[in-house]
């Protein structure tokens, strides 16, 4: 697949540059069986161009020592 370069650092810098052509990589990559879901990131999606404080995300399962 050539849309966004022959190595990793092309790739990332050329999907960072330009919006359509990381949907469309995206795409092209779960059309492949390249992209699994990954719903546990769902809490922190957000399109919002403002940014959100550390302390206003939500937990990830897991991710907090158990309660002593």
């Amino acid at each position: 697949m050539d849309l966004l370069g022959p190595d990793a650092t092309s790739w990332v810098a050329a999907a960072g540059a330009d919006r359509r052509l990381r949907e469309q990589g995206h795409s092209d990559l779960r059309r492949e069986g390249w992209v699994l879901p990954q719903t546990e990131f769902l809490p922190y999606a957000d399109d919002s161009a403002q940014p959100r404080p550390y302390d206003d995300l939500p937990p990830l399962d897991d991710s907090l020592p158990p309660p002593r």
